[in-house]
């Protein structure tokens, strides 16, 4: 892995806060780092990390008060793309989780759902809604 991988999940640590974002890119990194990079010179917040970095602009410099690490590759050339994004999401989930860098710890401020989260929950939103809409509709026709 380097910084041309794609694909892949990634740590960047604030050495003055000792605070860890973790972060995924599905282009190559380098990419990825200059789209982080690029935000905080401009003053687009665009994630936790760029925010970090525009709150503390006095005493904070991306460029030089940064650990960058990347700690994994999907490869699964075999997946769908959207089947290969998903498990790039649930891999940041895991890594957030494992590495605890959701706020206040870290700079994550969320984890996100899952595919399997997300799917159970707009199960029981659809399941609650029609079942609500039967039971105004049932009071309106009597």
């Amino acid at each position: 892995m380097d910084c041309h991988s794609s694909w892949i999940m990634y740590i960047i640590e604030c050495n003055i806060c000792k605070l860890q974002y973790i972060g995924k890119s599905e282009t190559a990194f380098n990419l990825r780092l200059n789209n982080h990079r690029n935000h905080i010179k401009k003053g687009v917040s665009s994630c936790e990390l760029t925010e970090h970095f525009l709150h503390n602009t006095r005493t904070h410099d991306f460029d030089n008060n940064v650990t960058i690490t990347i700690i994994e590759q999907i490869k699964k050339d075999h997946l769908e793309t959207d089947k290969k994004k998903e498990v790039l999401r649930e891999r940041e989930i895991f890594w957030q989780r494992t590495l605890n860098s959701i706020q206040p710890n870290g700079l994550n401020k969320r984890t996100g759902q899952s595919f399997y989260t997300r799917a159970f929950t707009k199960f029981w939103i659809n399941r609650l809604f029609k079942t609500y809409v039967v039971k105004v509709v049932k009071l309106l026709t009597y």
